[in-house]
C-alpha cells in the first residue's frame, strides 16, 4: 500500500513505500467491446486471445481499431509503453501497433498523429520497430536509417515511446521492466513542435503499403504529463544512522 513503511529490526533502517504510477490510459485487449473495428485485418481478442492482432493487412489496406484516450496528450511529456511479437513480415510492410492521434482516420488521412511503426525499414527488408508521424497528411518516417532492428519469431519485444519537451524518443527491450535487455540504441527525434492535439489512439495498417505483416501487441499503457512512469519503490527515507559500533565523530 502507498506510504507504507517497512524498518530493518537489525539497523533501524526506514523504507517508504511508493505505488507505481497509475496509467492515464491502458487496455490489455481482453475484449472487443471497447474498440470500434474497421475492416477484418486487425482484431482485439479475435485472431489471437487477449491480443491485438495483424493478420497481414491487405493491399492499400485503411483496416484498423480505434478508441478515445480520454484525455489529450501534453505536447512536451507523456510515455507509452506495449508489447510486440512479430511472427512474421515480408518486404517493407509496414504497419502501427500504437498511432496517437488527433482523429480516428486511417494513417495516411488528413491529420496530426505520432505513431510506432513496425515492419520493413523502408531500406531494405529487415523487420525494425521505428517511428512516424503525421503532420495533417504529411507523412514522414522518423528515425528511418537507424530503425531498431529486431527479430521474427517467438521473441516478445517490450516497446517505450515518449514525448520529452521538443524530443520523441524510442526504445526496445526483451525485459518486462522497459529498462534493461535493451535491444539496439534509444532513437530520439528532435524538434518535434507538432503533431498536436492527440486525443485517440488508432491501431492500423498502412494505407499505402502491400500486406506482409502478422503480429500481436498487448499491455497498452500511457501515461500523460510525466516523462518517466515511476514504478513501485521502496525508498530509505533515513536522514542519519548509527550502528554504534565506534565511539570516534
Amino acid at each position: 500500500q502507498d506510504n507504507s513503511i517497512l524498518v530493518e529490526k537489525d539497523t533501524g533502517n526506514r523504507y517508504w513505500f511508493s505505488e507505481e504510477l497509475a496509467p492515464t490510459f491502458e487496455n490489455n485487449f481482453s475484449t472487443t467491446s471497447d474498440w470500434i473495428k474497421v475492416g477484418t485485418t486487425i482484431t482485439a481478442n479475435e485472431h489471437v486471445s487477449g491480443k491485438c492482432s495483424f493478420n497481414d493487412p491487405a493491399t492499400s489496406s485503411s483496416d484498423r481499431l480505434h478508441k478515445a484516450l480520454g484525455v489529450t496528450l501534453s505536447d512536451t511529456a507523456w510515455v507509452a509503453t506495449c508489447e510486440i511479437n512479430i511472427s512474421a513480415m515480408s518486404g517493407s510492410q509496414r504497419a502501427f501497433p500504437v498511432q496517437f492521434s488527433s482523429t480516428t482516420g486511417s494513417y495516411r488521412s488528413s491529420h496530426d498523429s505520432i505513431a510506432i511503426r513496425l515492419g520493413g525499414d523502408l531500406s531494405g527488408s529487415s523487420p525494425s520497430i521505428g517511428m512516424s508521424r503525421n503532420d495533417g497528411g504529411t507523412v514522414t518516417h522518423l528515425t528511418d536509417a537507424n530503425s531498431i532492428q529486431v527479430s521474427t519469431g517467438t521473441t516478445l519485444y517490450y516497446v517505450k515511446i515518449w514525448r520529452d519537451g521538443s524530443d520523441l524518443k524510442l526504445a526496445v527491450y526483451t525485459n518486462s521492466d522497459y529498462e534493461t535487455g535493451q535491444v539496439g540504441s534509444t532513437q530520439t527525434h528532435q524538434s518535434l513542435g507538432s503533431p498536436t492535439g492527440l486525443s485517440n489512439v488508432v491501431i492500423g495498417s498502412d494505407d499505402a503499403s502491400e500486406g506482409g505483416v502478422n503480429a500481436t501487441m498487448d499491455n497498452l499503457k500511457v501515461y500523460n504529463n510525466v516523462t518517466t512512469a515511476t514504478p513501485a519503490t521502496w525508498t530509505n527515507e533515513d536522514i542519519f544512522t548509527d550502528d554504534y559500533s565506534s565511539d570516534s565523530g
